[in-house]
């Protein structure tokens, strides 16, 4: 069965403008993937933005690396952080989850570093906003490990590095 040519224009002609975007979706910008969703642990009444939701996500200007001691074969400490910047840069340290780690005494050094650290706001409609951020930092022990080996014995090998 052949279809008239002015049905399959007017269906043509139909998909076409399903296929254009609406006047409200045109003007909206595109959206960018979040850095990270919400996490078990953190509120979500924090009265904060996430990166993707801010017009521009807070910039870290200034970090300080706590003072930290290693004991022990450990070589690397690693912690993941997420906390509020205000509106002003400063992180705000009553509003600071450890999402994960493997040192609580590194992650907990960490988070009261957090009173040095300093941001570039992130601004929404042109206006300074609150931010939830998530930062991960690793720390390695610069203490060579103590081996004994035979005369020679191979060297061991590498350790891996702290990531």
């Amino acid at each position: 069965m052949r279809l008239p040519a002015r049905f399959l224009l007017s269906s043509l002609a139909i998909g076409l403008t399903a296929a254009l975007p609406t006047p409200l979706a045109a003007q909206r910008p595109p959206l960018r993937p979040c850095e990270f969703e919400w996490v078990v642990g953190i509120p979500q009444d924090t009265s904060a933005y996430r990166d993707c939701e801010a017009d521009q996500p807070a910039r870290l200007r200034r970090d300080v690396k706590p003072s930290f001691q290693f004991t022990g074969q450990q070589t690397c400490a690693i912690a993941v952080i997420a906390f509020v910047v205000d509106t002003t840069g400063v992180p705000d340290t009553t509003m600071a989850w450890v999402l994960q780690t493997d040192t609580p005494e590194y992650a907990s050094r960490l988070v009261r570093s957090l009173r040095e650290w300093r941001y570039t706001p992130a601004q929404h409609q042109g206006v300074p906003v609150r931010q939830v951020v998530r930062e991960r930092r690793a720390i390695e022990n610069d203490r060579l490990p103590f081996t004994v080996r035979e005369r020679g014995a191979p060297p061991p090998p590498p350790r891996p590095p702290c990531r």
